[in-house]
């Protein structure tokens, strides 16, 4: 990213975001005893202007008081926190989803420090209950802000709907629609050469951020489409809208059935023997036109292991295959196949992770209100909790990062205007 991530960023907006954290720190500091009182001669002044001294309360009734007033205090503190967040998010051109994701998540942090410094404060200590409020008055103010912001699309300079391939974020997409997906890998079926086809989600993102191989493959893929409900957030997010999401898991009973309609034949590859054996006679069983389907289990190893890889690409070729469904994990199934492109005897090459465990029924897709909400992810981390809590809840989260980053160079992809991004 160059200087324009900088530029073109109104750093002005923050200034009052930063107020509110030095006061709301400034305050923490103070000892329990000066707090206490603090909160009492507000309470006093409130009753006292709502009132007017007609009915003086007793000394339990002012203690009371002065804790709603407390409770108060600590839900306006961070709810004034959100919305000045949700400002500046929204003069720098973010909208929606991001902009309810950073009005919380910012304060989440500022929370946690802020009870943790008062475990040191004579008087204070770390509440857990002050905790909740402070968030609940943040999540408030960012839910109203989803619920009440303007959506706004930016206008393009002009589109052309033969090559809808797109800078987005730190790699390009092709904004099409589901359908159409399916048709392009149909025209790959049929068609001379080896074909890629590449469905980033979240977690390509964040790698591809680092890898610069895996990155340089979304040039080169004959067709990328996406994967995952934050890239679709995001876009929306900087009023640059992608068609609809496009899932691997969605698209392969598709292509099995355009396989039994064109009579392609399938072979599949995935890490475990029993996964292909089970989606091998699911395919077989569901879609009986397709001539001929079969699979490998090769070793974990097999993007190092010459040999392995020489196996698979002696099976694939002997097998006279047309539709390659890969799926060993990424980026270690893309980078396999781009390595090989020459020498891949196949049509169409379709690396879809996890769903060919999805149609031989070894794990569960999330219910469609999960899907549709964004929350498949949720499911797939329950069954496997220990091997994804790592890519969900500390890798991944790193897209959101990444959004600020290549907030310019998302937007010159949509509207074709070219920025210094």
């Amino acid at each position: 990213m160059k200087i324009s991530f900088i530029k073109k960023w109104k750093l002005w907006t923050f200034l009052p975001v930063v107020v509110m954290i030095v006061l709301i720190f400034r305050f923490s500091l103070q000892p329990g005893n000066v707090s206490d009182a603090t909160s009492g001669r507000v309470a006093e002044k409130i009753y006292d202007a709502l009132d007017r001294g007609r009915n003086p309360l007793t000394s339990v009734q002012k203690n009371l008081f002065n804790t709603y007033i407390r409770m108060f205090a600590h839900m306006t503190e961070f709810a004034l926190l959100s919305v000045f967040v949700g400002v500046a998010a929204t003069v720098n051109g973010i909208r929606r989803y991001l902009r309810s994701f950073y009005m919380f998540f910012l304060c989440l942090p500022i929370a946690i420090i802020d009870e943790l410094i008062q475990s040191f404060v004579p008087g204070r200590e770390c509440d857990l209950i002050d905790l909740t409020k402070d968030l609940f008055g943040a999540g408030l103010m960012a839910v109203f802000f989803f619920l009440f912001g303007i959506i706004r699309t930016l206008d393009t300079e002009c589109i052309d709907e033969n090559n809808r391939r797109r800078k987005f974020m730190n790699i390009r997409i092709d904004d099409v629609a589901f359908s159409e997906a399916v048709e392009k890998i149909r025209a790959f079926a049929g068609a001379e050469g080896m074909h890629l086809v590449i469905t980033p989600n979240a977690d390509h993102i964040v790698k591809a951020e680092k890898d610069a191989e895996f990155r340089e493959l979304y040039d080169t893929a004959d067709l990328v489409v996406a994967d995952g409900m934050p890239l679709l957030w995001i876009a929306d997010s900087l009023g640059c809208p992608l068609l609809e999401r496009v899932t691997g898991a969605d698209l392969l009973p598709e292509v099995c059935g355009v396989a039994a309609k064109d009579q392609r034949r399938m072979y599949l590859l995935a890490t475990d023997e029993k996964v292909v054996s089970a989606a091998v006679a699911k395919i077989k069983a569901d879609y009986p036109g397709i001539p001929a389907v079969d699979g490998y289990a090769p070793s974990m190893s097999f993007a190092e292991d010459a040999e392995e890889s020489e196996r698979i690409l002696q099976k694939v070729a002997e097998f006279r295959t047309d539709i390659l469904v890969v799926g060993l994990g990424a980026p270690k199934s893309e980078k396999w196949i781009a390595m090989y492109k020459d020498r891949l005897k196949c049509r169409v090459a379709l690396p879809f992770g996890g769903a060919v465990s999805f149609i031989a029924r070894e794990k569960k897709r999330a219910p469609k209100w999960m899907q549709r909400h964004g929350l498949e992810w949720f499911s797939r981390f329950l069954q496997e909790p220990v091997r994804l809590f790592r890519r969900y809840f500390i890798d991944d989260v790193g897209i959101f990062w990444l959004a600020l980053k290549y907030r310019d160079r998302t937007i010159a992809g949509y509207t074709g205007k070219e920025q210094d991004v």
